[in-house]
């Protein structure tokens, strides 16, 4: 059985980047860069997935 193609969209609220104050995101991540996250909210109807990195360990201050 062959998966289904599947476009969405993944974002990064600022509060979920890290455990500590950031000025801007760039501080943290930046475009194109491969993180590690755990997803929190997948809607299927739009395509968007929330994810968070502070709750899968990363960048705590």
């Amino acid at each position: 059985m062959r998966p289904r193609s599947c476009r969405c969209t993944g974002f990064i609220r600022v509060p979920d980047l890290t455990w500590g104050h950031i000025g801007h995101p760039s501080e943290v991540v930046g475009a194109g860069q491969r993180i590690t996250a755990e997803v929190i909210v997948v809607d299927t109807r739009s395509g968007q997935v929330t994810l968070s990195m502070k709750r899968a360990g990363g960048a705590r201050c």
